[in-house]
């Protein structure tokens, strides 16, 4: 005989499981156009909480690796994308902007902005003219991890932007700090300098694994971490990799 409760009560627990997991606003920025004669390759990895044919919800992810043609827009690879996103079932919301012609007054190069919810992580390895800023809307990261280039062994600037809230006082610090990796450095030892240098400027951290970034969810005045903003630029093509943070507990 089949006993359905148990298959019922799994059920709900594995989907209790991915709600828990997928309650992430990410927003990512890209920039640009990419400047590399004949292409190049390019990567992109989401995952998040799709919504299936029956309204529920499945762990879903969008892996893109992609050789690319010289002068490909920010735009076009954003829009890649958010199709992409949509066809796992996920929920984005995306803008673009195609870049102004040359010698205009103000141009701006190509952008995409695309909001996704329900994230768990995102992973991008662009450089050669195209840049990313991957924010998030309302909590700290759970894990940063650097991939060196695999084409060619150049420098790159990472840029960490945090507000905060100091839960007494309301008054809102911003941390603000900016990571110089050089040639050649391993992914590793690139944790290991944002680890050291986000702890001197007031952001406990651990250098977790001896391979990625954890920081605290607060800094080390008490204010609570609200939002952060990373941007990682290089010629070359380094990988940035982000997991979200798992949600606190709910009371019962």
């Amino acid at each position: 005989m089949l006993h359905l409760r148990p298959l019922v009560l799994g059920l709900a627990v594995v989907l209790c499981s991915v709600l828990a997991r997928a309650q992430g606003r990410v927003q990512i920025v890209l920039h640009g156009t990419l400047a590399e004669p004949g292409g190049a390759r390019v990567e992109a990895l989401v995952t998040f909480a799709g919504l299936t044919e029956e309204g529920g919800l499945r762990k879903s992810r969008v892996d893109l690796g992609l050789h690319l043609a010289d002068g490909t827009t920010a735009a076009e690879l954003g829009a890649l994308l958010e199709r992409e996103i949509l066809r796992q079932g996920g929920a984005v919301q995306a803008t673009f902007a195609a870049p102004e012609p040359i010698g205009s007054a103000g141009a701006q190069p190509a952008r995409a902005c695309l909001f996704i919810e329900r994230m768990q992580s995102v992973a991008l390895r662009l450089g050669r003219g195209l840049t990313a800023s991957i924010t998030l809307s309302d909590a700290p990261p759970g894990q940063l991890r650097f991939l060196p280039p695999k084409e060619k062994q150049v420098a790159a600037r990472l840029s960490v932007t945090a507000s905060a809230e100091n839960p007494h006082t309301k008054d809102r610090p911003r941390f603000a700090m900016a990571v110089e990796f050089a040639g050649g450095l391993t992914g590793e030892q690139a944790a290991d300098v944002v680890t050291t240098q986000a702890i001197a400027k007031g952001w406990t951290g651990t250098w977790l694994g001896h391979q990625a970034w954890s920081p605290e969810a607060q800094l080390q005045s008490g204010a609570r971490i609200t939002g952060t903003c990373f941007e990682l630029i290089s010629a070359g093509d380094w990988r940035i990799e982000l997991d979200l943070p798992a949600p606190e507990p709910r009371g019962q």
